[in-house]
């Protein structure tokens, strides 16, 4: 295994970071440290760790950016197996040997794990929503891809897009790299690893948080310019272009778009200050044990956002829909008049319905029909 680091002006947590590398209790054969055009100290300190251990390699170049260091570094490696680690970040000393035995023993093409966000020295886990376990390409593609950036259901990211935190085969990374969109800046980790996600035959996901992801005033989120609003529009050009040539395009459309989103409320955080907040429409779950037999009432825009939801995640039944204002289809289901309900098998109805007046003279109506309160369901909708 090669391990490749990036290094541009992190003389302050470079030492930590190689130090956690040699620490390791499964050795890679080659520690990559690619100095960026550094302006500070970094590259001494890259000099005198490779005069200190010949399995520390050290490659200088002039400032090209973190994309040409990575690539660099790769086409330089000769592990078979390949791993990344940010300069300013550091990993626990059985992360390799953890993540390595399961990569070796499922023949995998790519390892991801869970993370530690370690912020002012206060320490939080972060989570995928995906169980820990071997997929396969099609399973990937039933059910990796359609919340690769997020889950709907759980709330929760799905992998993370980060190019660390995981090991690759070299094979399968080398032309995600080398092809990479020269122009992007922000965000270019997820433009390798999310089509990366549809292009392999076996992934493995492993509950496991030994990498430390480390937050600070110099990182790249602090340290944003208007002109990344330009590049968050050749980042979606350059998902949308590679999945559409992968024929996966309808499986990820929505999750490229929680993507660029994310990366956008971002940039206007960190340039302006402003909150953008959430503009997800989330089902009541909570209130919807998985699998139940459910009616939709309403078919505007919340009812919409709801039905596309869980026929995506397969969440419940949807045994009908209805609308007492709306003729015609949707997703393939006939919209049907709100009195075919009496001559349906339900477990719930859900009122897909934004005002709060509608959906309590709505509940009022269905309990006229001899409909128990309790399977009527209601809750607020947050646009955001």
């Amino acid at each position: 295994m090669s391990v490749i680091v990036p290094v541009y002006n992190s003389q302050k947590y470079l030492e930590q970071c190689v130090r956690s590398l040699l620490a390791q209790t499964y050795k890679p054969i080659e520690i990559i440290l690619v100095n960026d055009g550094s302006l500070d100290c970094s590259g001494e300190i890259c000099d005198q760790y490779a005069k200190e251990n010949k399995d520390i390699k050290v490659i200088h170049q002039k400032k090209s950016g973190v994309n040409e260091a990575r690539k660099k570094g790769l086409l330089y490696a000769k592990g078979i197996y390949i791993a990344f680690i940010d300069s300013d970040d550091w990993i626990e000393p059985d992360f390799f040997k953890i993540m390595m035995r399961s990569m070796i023993k499922e023949s995998a093409d790519m390892i991801t794990s869970n993370l530690t966000l370690d912020m002012d020295k206060k320490l939080s886990i972060q989570n995928s929503t995906f169980e820990q376990g071997t997929y396969t390409q099609d399973e990937i593609n039933r059910h990796i891809l359609p919340s690769m950036v997020y889950d709907d259901i759980s709330r929760k990211p799905g992998i993370f897009a980060y190019l660390w935190g995981k090991i690759y085969k070299r094979d399968k990374l080398l032309k995600s790299i080398v092809d990479l969109d020269t122009r992007l800046a922000y965000g270019e980790d997820g433009a390798i690893v999310f089509p990366l996600l549809a292009e392999i035959n076996k992934l493995v996901i492993i509950d496991y948080a030994g990498y430390h992801y480390v937050q600070h005033d110099t990182s790249t989120t602090h340290n944003l310019s208007l002109d990344l609003f330009t590049n968050v529009y050749y980042l979606k050009e350059y998902l949308t272009m590679k999945f559409q040539k992968l024929g996966k395009y309808e499986l990820v459309e929505r999750q490229i778009q929680y993507f660029i989103r994310d990366l956008l409320f971002q940039i206007i955080k960190a340039k302006y200050d402003v909150d953008c907040g959430k503009i997800l429409c989330i089902p009541p779950y909570e209130e919807i044990p998985k699998n139940s037999r459910l009616i939709v009432y309403g078919a505007g825009k919340a009812g919409r956002e709801f039905v596309r939801l869980f026929l995506q995640n397969k969440y419940v039944e949807i045994v009908a829909w209805v609308d007492k204002n709306f003729e015609g289809e949707i997703y393939s289901y006939k919209i049907e008049r709100p009195e075919s309900i009496k001559y349906r098998e339900f477990d719930y109805i859900l009122l897909a319905l934004t005002d709060e007046v509608i959906a309590s003279d709505v509940r009022k109506y269905l309990c006229n029909l001899g409909i128990s309160d309790k399977k009527i369901i209601w809750k607020e909708v947050n646009w955001g």
